[in-house]
């Protein structure tokens, strides 16, 4: 098939695409076969505590007595699920505003703006904090923090995006055929930019998850005992001298997570770079 042939010769040419794809399958599968990949229940506790990597734990095992790298991959699941769940609900909002702003223009336009600017001027983080810290600690909890705190990011952007895209000809060939508004952004607007939202959102995957592990590292996400990578680098530190495996391998996990969507989004800025400057 032409368009897989074409997904190979592109793989093929870009190291980094091919690198970040691989990284992020890899971690993806993980996630989704942990009940079947895991062999131990990642909350059973045993009497082999802080014990180093062997055959019977590969990863060795927690205070607790809990096999890590069974609590490594359902904390994946918890960890890159909330991220990705927080990059759905930011890249939704943070687009469709982003779209009415640019091509409506006004007053709206001008709040929005003046709100983006408030946002944008406070750290994410802290900002993140003081919202997670009106509600009660939990995993929503955070994702609708960290929601609420970058979709500004999502609108500013598309604001930009949309402003270039509406003078383009065939948006203007589409309103003199008479298309309405709703009609012109879905159909010809939208199409338009979402290639260079997509890499940009792919970018920020790996930032997204180092700040749910972040959050949850400091007591705002999910609680004791359940396995998420912030929380189990954060009950680790303790045994740090004394056992570094029980911190090393839940930051090792997170490390490689963020470098395979880093390496995936780098990926496609130089194959929408080679493509764009390709002769037509």
């Amino acid at each position: 098939m032409p368009v897989i042939s074409q997904m190979k010769v592109t793989l093929r040419a870009n190291g980094s695409l091919r690198a970040g794809v691989a990284i992020v399958v890899l971690m993806l599968t993980l996630t989704i076969a942990a009940p079947v990949v895991a062999p131990y229940d990642p909350l059973s506790t045993g009497p082999a505590m802080l014990e180093g990597p062997s055959l019977a734990h590969p990863m060795g095992t927690d205070a607790l007595g809990r096999d890590l790298f069974s609590r490594i991959l359902f904390g994946a699941r918890l960890s890159l699920g909330a991220a990705l769940l927080t990059m759905l609900l930011i890249v939704t909002a943070g687009v469709t505003l982003g779209l009415v702003s640019g091509y409506n223009g006004g007053w709206s336009d001008a709040i929005l703006m003046r709100l983006a600017d408030v946002v944008l001027s406070i750290p994410s983080l802290i900002l993140a904090l003081a919202i997670v810290g009106l509600f009660r600690a939990g995993l929503m909890s955070l994702v609708f923090a960290l929601s609420g705190v970058w979709w500004v990011r999502y609108a500013r952007l598309t604001r930009g995006l949309v402003l270039t895209s509406r003078e383009r000809v065939f948006v203007e060939a589409a309103r003199a055929l008479g298309a309405g508004d709703s009609r012109i952004l879905i159909r010809h607007v939208l199409p338009d930019i979402l290639r260079s939202v997509t890499v940009v959102a792919t970018l920020d995957v790996g930032s997204v998850v180092l700040a749910v592990s972040a959050l949850t590292f400091l007591g705002m996400g999910t609680q004791p005992p359940t396995p998420e990578w912030g929380a189990m680098i954060n009950e680790g530190k303790d045994f740090l001298f004394v056992a570094p495996h029980v911190m090393l391998f839940p930051g090792l996990a997170l490390s490689l997570t963020v470098l395979g969507f880093n390496l995936l989004g780098d990926g496609l800025v130089d194959r929408i770079g080679a493509t764009e400057s390709r002769p037509r």
